[in-house]
């Protein structure tokens, strides 16, 4: 599949788009799609980081005197955050097609609050299905599946903004994470010893919240519980040298951080975090790590909120309204309460596990999945995956069939009105076999994907779409010693008979 990424990075915007499309892309790379990222060439973009990331990218630039001669549209259509595009939208929609015009995308992604409905109506020739990434539930969009990861976020805030059809990922396991973020085990915290101190302000920090809150710390009497800082910033950070310069100062061991290999490890360092309730807020949670909030966009308000009401974290407010004495007193305060900080880690893990990622992946994979009737042109395909190398391991019969037997095989089950046999298909590639074998109590399935395409979640879309189908109640069974089945159909809903034996029967429908 060809994915295209339109998102945007600068000092404005940040950098927090940017990397979750990054974060997105790495594993659909890995599972074979192609990929292409449309940025806008606006004042702190990341072009080199996503060069040297290995994607392709298209930068977009703004001429002036055709922004000039766009239709002047008004404001009370246009998106709050599209001061942040650039330029018009249909400057950058039309540039946006241009690139895509010559071969359309199977699936554009578009994380950007100043794109609506309108920039992606016009683009809609270039793509096939579109993804959004959203946070403010605030516009419409023509999203095939939309994507809103913030805590407490739910499907209800987008009903009205999004076609019927529209599959929606809300809420905080939607996260896009990376893996370094997942399974981490956090000690609790002992009474008495000094706290490490991270600060995360997001990479850019346009406000110098960073080198504020040092200066404060610096000036604290009695100081904090503290034994040391670290200041996390990205190379496109504004005030990056003033930063620098209040680390000198420090009494407490003070580092700053400049795009560090690993934030996890960072963060499975730190003990206590101050940081902006962005997207950053959740990689925090999911690694367990308390955090003091403070807030510097309006967008980031909703988050706060929510983190606070989970017992996930604890808001000192907005930054341009808040008193450094009562910041003071919040962090001395903290600082010597392990139990409060227990108590936020244990709720912040409950709230993401990390493993957003797949489960959008999943989501993608299976709205391009279809199944249709195997034919006679399938009988080499089916040979050609049935006896490929480790294929048949945990088969009943483990021996690959001859060509001949295979030929026997698949005429009689093509003619057999008590079996039938499915292909599954991505994209209109051929990608894997479904069947369903007639029982007393039901239907006993079979799935095999293809080895190329294994690995990419697609046994779990057909187990799915098996799950919705008239072939119910299922039966299935696994090889003992095949552990990756085995969890499969467990969490897939399958309910364990014995050893080797599943079976799945549809929830009884409500009445009412």
């Amino acid at each position: 599949m060809r994915i295209v990424f339109r998102t945007d990075a600068s000092t404005e915007i940040g950098n927090g788009h940017l990397a979750r499309c990054l974060t997105l892309a790495h594993q659909l790379q890995s599972k074979g799609c192609e990929i292409l990222f449309i940025c806008r060439e606006l004042p702190g973009h990341r072009a080199a980081l996503i060069k040297k990331q290995g994607f392709q990218l298209e930068l977009l630039k703004t001429d002036k005197s055709d922004e000039s001669k766009q239709t002047q549209v008004t404001t009370e259509c246009l998106p709050a955050h599209s001061p942040w595009l650039g330029c018009l939208w249909q400057q950058d929609a039309q540039q946006t097609l241009t690139r895509l015009s010559n071969q359309p995308c199977d699936w554009l992604v578009v994380d950007h609050y100043a794109l609506d409905k309108q920039w992606q109506a016009h683009v809609k020739t270039g793509y096939h299905k579109l993804l959004v990434i959203d946070d403010l539930a605030d516009r419409e969009h023509l999203a095939d599946i939309l994507v809103d990861a913030s805590p407490g976020r739910q499907a209800a805030h987008y009903k009205a903004l999004v076609p019927e059809h529209c599959t929606l990922l809300c809420g905080p396991n939607f996260s896009l994470l990376r893996g370094e973020f997942s399974g981490f085990k956090r000690p609790a915290y002992q009474s008495n010893n000094p706290i490490k101190l991270l600060i995360a302000m997001g990479g850019v920090d346009k406000d110098n919240v960073s080198a504020w809150l040092l200066k404060e710390i610096n000036q604290m009497q009695p100081p904090p519980n503290i034994a040391s800082i670290e200041v996390l910033l990205s190379e496109s950070a504004i005030h990056l040298a003033r930063v620098k310069s209040q680390t000198e100062l420090m009494t407490i061991k003070t580092e700053l951080v400049v795009e560090p290999s690993s934030i996890a490890e960072r963060l499975a360092h730190a003990d206590l975090c101050i940081g902006a309730p962005g997207g950053s807020a959740l990689e925090r949670c999911a690694m367990a790590l308390p955090s003091l909030l403070i807030t510097t966009a309006e967008n980031q308000r909703h988050n706060a909120m929510e983190l606070t009401k989970a017992k996930a974290a604890l808001s000192l407010g907005c930054f341009k309204t808040l008193n450094p004495q009562q910041f003071k007193e919040q962090l001395l305060t903290i600082s010597t309460a392990p139990d409060t900080l227990n108590q936020l880690a244990g709720c912040a893990v409950q709230l993401c596990d990390g493993h957003g990622v797949k489960r959008v992946l999943q989501a993608l994979f299976q709205a391009e999945c279809q199944v249709r009737a195997a034919t006679a042109m399938d009988k080499d395909l089916l040979y050609r995956w049935q006896t490929a190398p480790g294929v048949r391991d945990y088969s009943r019969t483990p021996e690959p069939p001859s060509y001949q037997t295979h030929c026997q095989w698949f005429e009689k089950v093509l003619a057999d009105n008590e079996r039938s046999l499915l292909i599954l298909e991505l994209s209109d590639d051929a990608v894997g076999m479904l069947r369903f074998d007639r029982q007393q109590e039901g239907w006993e399935i079979s799935i095999l994907i293809a080895p190329e395409h294994q690995g990419k979640g697609l046994a779990r879309t057909a187990l799915d779409w098996a799950k919705q189908s008239q072939f119910t109640p299922i039966f299935a069974e696994v090889h003992p010693d095949n552990l990756v089945s085995q969890q499969l159909f467990s969490r897939a809903g399958f309910k364990r008979l014995s050893e080797n034996q599943f079976k799945y029967t549809q929830p009884q429908q409500d009445p009412r």
